[in-house]
């Protein structure tokens, strides 16, 4: 009779477990991830699919962050699993700091900062929890001597036949981007004043402009 019991409730906790294991599993989310470096994208030119990772996170001095949750952090750490580029992580009494991704460190202005959904949060990256569809963007830069403010990032989309590329200030508000190069297949650059061009030749595309960071890559339908 014991035994039964015993057996019953082990079933149970096994079944109870189990279920428990898949709901953290069904909490995981998928966010798209872009990483642009100094001078060329890093990783996930056409912004991929990916799970931000959880678990402890080793940083600098043999110091550990814990990613508990699907956050920006843990977003760059599966891009640099899945990218296979390196960045360095310090801890420090306010928190986690990433101040290297690639060969490029943050010095005095410069460094390395984040968007998601074209807006730049002003707390660190382990702590924006990042939802289901998400964008992420990190990217290096260089911050006004007098604003301290970044640069506008840059958004390309596609309506009715044309590109259409946009600047994306910090709040993440979108407004036409103009006197921009559109690159077009890696080989073809095409200025334009009025930040549109309407084309059916192209096969991938991206904006650029000075000053700005350049914009994701767009990949036409097979």
């Amino acid at each position: 009779m014991h035994i039964r019991l015993l057996l019953a409730f082990g079933g149970t906790l096994l079944v109870a477990v189990a279920l428990a294991a898949t709901a953290i599993a069904g909490t995981d989310v998928n966010v798209t991830v872009r990483v642009e470096g100094k001078t060329r994208t890093l990783f996930g030119a056409t912004a991929p699919s990916l799970v931000p990772t959880r678990g402890p996170l080793a940083a600098e001095a043999d110091a550990t962050v814990e990613l508990t949750r699907p956050t920006v952090l843990g977003a760059l750490e599966t891009a640099s699993a899945v990218g296979e580029f390196n960045y360095n992580l310090k801890v420090f009494s306010f928190g986690s700091f990433v101040d290297r991704v690639g060969r490029f460190g943050s010095v005095g202005l410069t460094g390395w900062f984040f968007k998601v959904n074209g807006r730049a949060p002003q707390v660190g990256a382990n702590d924006v929890v990042l939802k289901n569809g998400d964008s992420v963007l990190w990217y290096w830069t260089k911050l006004d001597a007098t604003t301290f403010a970044g640069p506008d990032s840059l958004n390309l989309v596609r309506k009715r036949g044309c590109f259409v590329a946009q600047a994306v200030n910090a709040k993440g508000k979108a407004k036409r981007a103009k006197s921009v190069i559109f690159r077009l297949d890696d080989a073809r650059r095409i200025r334009s004043k009025s930040g549109r061009l309407c084309t059916s030749n192209w096969e991938r595309a991206r904006v650029v402009k000075r000053g700005f960071i350049r914009s994701q890559v767009l990949v036409a339908a097979a």
